[in-house]
Order: C-alpha cells, then sequence, then structure tokens
C-alpha cells in the first residue's frame, strides 16, 4: 500500500488527485507554505473556477489540504526489502514555489526534485523566488545525485546529464535576471521588458528559440521577474 504522498509543490497539476490516495489511507506530506495555501478560500475559488471549465475531467475532485504540513526538514526512515532506507524531506529554499519540497534518498544519491530541475523545457517562475531558485539549484548540484526524477519529463540516470540539466535550468533563470535587470536600469518598464525580452534572450543565447513554448512563455516569466528585481533595486537604494 501507499502510505506516504509527497506534494512537491502546490500547483494543480500536484496535488489535485490527492484524494484518490487519502481514501486508501494514505498520508500527504507538504510544505506548511503549500498547507496554507490549499486551506486558503482563495484557491478553492480559484479550483471552482477550473472545474467549471474542465467539467467532467475534475468531477469527482475534491481540493483537500495535506494531513501533515512540514515546517522543517525530516526524515522518514522505510522498510525496502530486507533494509531500512532513509528518505530525506527537504526544503531547501522558495523556488518554484514558496512550498517547494525534494525527497533525497542518500544511499542511492536518487533526488526527486519536484519542478525546481527542468530539462529540455522552460520553467515557470510565477509563483515562487528566481533569486531564491538559483541558491536551491546551486544546492541540488553539492548533493551530486546519480538518478534525479524532475516534476516533469523522463528520469535522469546519468550523473553528467543530471548536472547539464541543473546548470541549464540555473542559467536560464541567471540570464533572465540579468537582461531583465539591465532593462530596468535603460528606463523600460514592464511592458518594455514583455515586448522584447525574447529578442533580447536570443540576442544572448540563440539557442533558447529551440526550447519548447519559449515564445510564449517567456514573457510571462519576465512579467513577474521583473517585479521581482524591481523589488529587489528599491531594497539596495
Amino acid at each position: 500500500p501507499i502510505r506516504f504522498l509527497i506534494i512537491t509543490n502546490y500547483h494543480t497539476d500536484h496535488f489535485y488527485g490527492i484524494k484518490a490516495f487519502m481514501d486508501e489511507g494514505a498520508e500527504i506530506i507538504a510544505h506548511e507554505y503549500a498547507f496554507e495555501y490549499l486551506s486558503n478560500p482563495s484557491s478553492y475559488n480559484f479550483f471552482l473556477a477550473r472545474k467549471k471549465i474542465l467539467k467532467e475531467h475534475l468531477e469527482k475532485t475534491q481540493l483537500l489540504p495535506p494531513t501533515i504540513a512540514l515546517t522543517r526538514e525530516i526524515n522518514l526512515y522505510l522498510k525496502v526489502g530486507e533494509e531500512y532506507r532513509r528518505f530525506e524531506i527537504k526544503h531547501l529554499c522558495k523556488g518554484h514555489t514558496n512550498g517547494d519540497l525534494v525527497v533525497f534518498i542518500p544511499k542511492e544519491k536518487i533526488l526527486f526534485s519536484g519542478d525546481i530541475v527542468f530539462d529540455g523545457r522552460l520553467p515557470f517562475l510565477g509563483s515562487g523566488n528566481s533569486k531564491s531558485w538559483i541558491t536551491c539549484l546551486e544546492e541540488i548540484l553539492k548533493m551530486e545525485p546519480k538518478i534525479l526524477l524532475p516534476g516533469h519529463g523522463e528520469a535522469l540516470t546519468n550523473p553528467s546529464r543530471i548536472k547539464e540539466a541543473v546548470i541549464w535550468t540555473k542559467k536560464y533563470i541567471t540570464d533572465l535576471r540579468k537582461i531583465i535587470r539591465k532593462m530596468i536600469e535603460e528606463g523600460c518598464d514592464v511592458e518594455c521588458v514583455r515586448e522584447r525580452i525574447n529578442e533580447e534572450m536570443l540576442k544572448l543565447n540563440p539557442s533558447y528559440a529551440q526550447v519548447p513554448v519559449f515564445f510564449d512563455v517567456n514573457p510571462v516569466n519576465a512579467y513577474y521577474v521583473y517585479f521581482e528585481i524591481e523589488n529587489e533595486m528599491l531594497m539596495e537604494e
């Protein structure tokens, strides 16, 4: 039986199906920020709006908070075969969302990274903190996982490919932040940034044009990161 289900972030694609696991007796573990979000009336209103659009796809879905909310790192010791394995559940930082969790099995160096690492696709930067996300990625590099299971896409089983995916995610976020900061310093407002960001990113790295949904998602990311960096610059004054 499934005893524990760990929600690595509070986006809908990660928690809308938890009732099926709860009905089978599983404990649902999430970060306290995810618990706060899922317990908030605004998230329920958003759920109702999605239900009207998706109709029969969400007919039996219920919006439920986790049964366990973490405020710090914990270890679970679970029996696998004849041995016990330590599962380290960590909140490395506020990255993709405020309530990101990763799960690390140190003996085999297996990492469930959630949506902190993206491989071959663009990350969404609208729910967490892009500056802190870079810190998350640096911590993952220090962990040196041998197997990485991202929130989307196939498992990465080659350490060099894992490093490549982590570094690529970090580079995209770093490039986006660097360009937006420069544009703000030049007097560009948020609409100016959204209109020009694809062009400026491709000047820096033309290969971004080959990334799926780059042209659609990159301006959305730029919108959110603009306000992050604007606030950072105000704090520096």
